[in-house]
C-alpha cells in the first residue's frame, strides 16, 4: 500500500495563509470528502494524516472527520493534543510524530484500505521526498493569492512536481470562493477543475548523476512493484533479470553518493579475493567484518559443514578465480600452481587475444558448491576490448539490492579499473545484469530514505604507482577523491 496526497492550490502553488486554508470552494469540499471517505471494503476506513496546525485549523465542530482515523503529526504538542483527545473523548483520533514510521504503521493494520496526506507543507514535503506516492488529487484554484496579498511573507506553499502523469482530469468549474488571508475573507467568482496524477516511476528522479538515478529507480521498483518471496534467509520483494551500465572513463568510479560507502571494506575484500584466501580471519585481522556471519561455527554447522574451523569460508570466490578446479582441503593449505588461473588466463587474452570472445571468468563451480560457506552471487564476469577501452560485465544470480549491489558496482569496477592499468588499457564500462533483484522487508525503511536523497557526482580514483602484476596492489595504491556523500544508513545484512 502506498499513499495519496490530496490538495488545493492556486496558480502559485499557493495552498494557505498563517497556517489557515485560503480557499473555501464547496465543490472541492465535496471533492476531497467523497476521496477520502470512500473505501471498496465497508469493514474498512481511510486514514488521512495531517499536521498538527492543519489540525488545528479544523473547526471544532468537525474534529475528528468522520468516517476516517485521523492521524496528527507533531514533535512538541503530543501530550497537549493526547489531553485534548481525551478531554472531549474523540474516537479515531492517533497522535504520532514520524512520517516515515506513521506510514508504515497504517500500512500493516489490516483496519485502512487508502492513506490520504492531506497537509500542511513541511508534512507534503516529507511526502513528496519519502516518494512512496500512489496518486495526487490536487483541485486547481485559477486565482493567484499573490496578486491580492501584500504582505507574502506567512504564505505556504504546495512543492513542485515533474514527471507526473495524468489519470483524470476534469473541466472547470465556475463557483463562488471565498478567500482568506491577511486579515479578510473576499468572496470570488472563480474557475477551478479537479485533477488525479499519477508519479511515472522510471522518470521521477533527475539528477547531474544518472547512473546513481538509475540504481535508485530500481530500488523504487523493487519496493513498489518487487514479488513477495519467503526465502532462505528472510521475507523479499523481488524482480528479475535487472541492469546498470556505469562510464569509468575520465577517473570516474562508481562509488554509491547517496549514502556513505565504506571505501576501504570493499577495497580490502576485492584484494582477498585476488589473492585466492578463504579465511575470513584475514579479513577480520583488517577490521573487515562483512564475512562474520558467514563463517561463525554457528552457521557452519548449520549448513552441514560441521567438521570446518570457524572462519573457513570454503572454495570461494578467490579460490575459483585463482584455483578453478582444485581440490579444496581448508584455508591454511598452500594452493600454489594447483587448479586453473582464472583471472591470470583473462588478463593474458587481453593483452595477447584481445579480440578473444572467452574472455571469461566465473565462481559457479557445481561440485565445489557444497563445500562454500555461501555460493557465489556474482559468478560470471565478461572482458571485452575495444580499441584502447577495456569494459567488463558481470552476472550476479542474487542481489540484496540495498546492501550488498552498492558493494558489487564498486568492487567490479575497481577490478576493471586494476585490470586496465596492468594491461595498459583504459577502463570504459562497467555492465550489471542481476537476476534476483530483492530488498529484504526490514530494509525497506531504509531503502526509502536513500531514494528520498538526491545524488552526488561520482568521485575519482588514481592508482598511484606504475604495476606490472595483479598480485602487486595493496591498499594504499588507491587514491579516492571528491567523494560528496550522504550520511550513512544502517542495516542488518540477512545471513
Amino acid at each position: 500500500m502506498s499513499y495519496n496526497i490530496i490538495v488545493i492550490k492556486d496558480k502559485s502553488n499557493i495552498i494557505g495563509y498563517k497556517n489557515q486554508l485560503v480557499y473555501n470552494i464547496p465543490n472541492d469540499m465535496a471533492f476531497f470528502k467523497s476521496r477520502t471517505t470512500k473505501v471498496a471494503d465497508i469493514s474498512k476506513i481511510n486514514a488521512i494524516v495531517m499536521g498538527r496546525k492543519t489540525w488545528e485549523s479544523l473547526p471544532d465542530k468537525h474534529k475528528p472527520l468522520k468516517k476516517r482515523l485521523n492521524v496528527v503529526l507533531t514533535r512538541n504538542n503530543k501530550q497537549e493534543l493526547n489531553e485534548y483527545i481525551g478531554n472531549n473523548k474523540l474516537e479515531n483520533v492517533w497522535i504520532r510524530d514520524n512520517f516515515e514510521n506513521t506510514i508504515e504503521e497504517l500500512k500493516t493494520n489490516p483496519q485502512i484500505e487508502q492513506i490520504f496526506v492531506i497537509g500542511g507543507s513541511e508534512l507534503y514535503k516529507q511526502a513528496i521526498q519519502l516518494n512512496d506516492i500512489d496518486k495526487l488529487y490536487i483541485t486547481n484554484v485559477n486565482f493567484d493569492l499573490k496578486q491580492v496579498c501584500e504582505n507574502h511573507e506567512h504564505l505556504s506553499y504546495f512543492p513542485q512536481l515533474k514527471n507526473l502523469k495524468i489519470i483524470e482530469e476534469t473541466e472547470e468549474y465556475s463557483q463562488q470562493v471565498k478567500i482568506t488571508h491577511e486579515q479578510e475573507t473576499i468572496t470570488r467568482t472563480i474557475s477551478h477543475s479537479f485533477t488525479i496524477l499519477k508519479p511515472n516511476v522510471m522518470d521521477i528522479f533527475k539528477s547531474t548523476n544518472p547512473e546513481e538515478s538509475e540504481y535508485l529507480k530500481l530500488l523504487k521498483d523493487v519496493i513498489v512493484n518487487g514479488t513477495k518471496k519467503i526465502t532462505r534467509n528472510g521475507t523479499t520483494l523481488s524482480l528479475f533479470g535487472k541492469r546498470m551500465e556505469f562510464d569509468l572513463t575520465n577517473g570516474k568510479i562508481p562509488i554509491l553518493t547517496t549514502k556513505k560507502m565504506a571505501v576501504k571494506t570493499v577495497i580490502k575484500e576485492l584484494l582477498w579475493f585476488i589473492s585466492g584466501d578463504t579465511s575470513n580471519e584475514t579479513l577480520k585481522k583488517q577490521n573487515v567484518r562483512i564475512w562474520n556471519g558467514n563463517s561463525s561455527k554457528e552457521y557452519l554447522n548449520s549448513i552441514g559443514l560441521t567438521n570446518r574451523e570457524e572462519g573457513d569460508l570454503g572454495p570461494v570466490y578467490g579460490f575459483q578465480w585463482r584455483h578453478f578446479g582444485a581440490k579444496y582441503v581448508d584455508c591454511h593449505t598452500d594452493y600454489t600452481g594447483k587448479g586453473v588461473d582464472q583471472l591470470k588466463n583473462c588478463i593474458e587474452l587481453i593483452k595477447n587475444n584481445p579480440n578473444s570472445r572467452r574472455i571469461l571468468m566465473s565462481a559457479w563451480n557445481p561440485p565445489d558448491l557444497k563445500d562454500m560457506a555461501l555460493p557465489p552471487c556474482h559468478l560470471l564476469c565478461q572482458w571485452y576490448v575495444n580499441g584502447e577501452y577495456l569494459s567488463l560485465q558481470m552476472y550476479q544470480r542474487s542481489g540484496d539490492s540495498f546492501l550488498g549491489i552498492p558493494f558489487n558496482i564498486f568492487s567490479y569496477s575497481l577490478l576493471l579499473y586494476m585490470v586496465a592499468h596492468i594491461t595498459n588499457l583504459k577502463p570504459h564500462k562497467f555492465i550489471h545484469i542481476i537476476g534476483d533483484f530483492h530488498a529484504y522487508d526490514n530494509h525497506i525503511e531504509q531503502i526509502q530514505t536513500q531514494i528520498s536523497r538526491e545524488p552526488y557526482e561520482f568521485p575519482q580514483l588514481k592508482i598511484n604507482r606504475k604495476i606490472e602484476n595483479i598480485d602487486d596492489f595493496n591498499l594504499s595504491d588507491f587514491t579516492i577523491s571528491d567523494y560528496k556523500h550522504h550520511p550513512p544508513i544502517k542495516a542488518r545484512m540477512a545471513v
